[in-house]
C-alpha cells in the first residue's frame, strides 16, 4: 500500500531538493555536492534557495530582485 503525495508538494513539507550529486538542505540553508559542503555567500543561497522553490518555472529578472532585495532593488545593486 502507498500513500500518495499531492503534486505540487506545499513547501513546509520540502526539506531540501537533490539533482545529480547536489542537495540543497532548506533548513541550514546549505549546499552538499557528494556530500561535501559548498561555502556559498549569504546572496548566493539565498538566490539558489529561490530557484530551488520555484520548482523550475521561469524566474525573472524582477522575481529576482524581489527575491534578493525584499522591497526594491535597483540595477545600480547589481554593481
Amino acid at each position: 500500500m502507498s500513500t500518495l503525495i499531492p503534486f505540487p508538494i506545499p513547501h513546509e513539507h520540502i526539506v531540501g531538493y537533490r539533482f545529480g550529486h547536489a542537495e540543497v538542505l532548506l533548513v541550514s540553508e546549505r549546499l552538499l555536492v557528494a556530500g561535501n559542503e559548498v561555502a556559498l555567500s549569504p546572496m548566493a543561497c539565498k538566490f539558489l534557495l529561490g530557484l530551488c522553490r520555484a520548482r523550475g518555472a521561469l524566474i525573472t529578472r524582477n522575481d529576482a530582485f524581489d527575491l534578493l532585495w525584499p522591497g526594491g532593488g535597483t540595477d545600480e545593486a547589481l554593481a
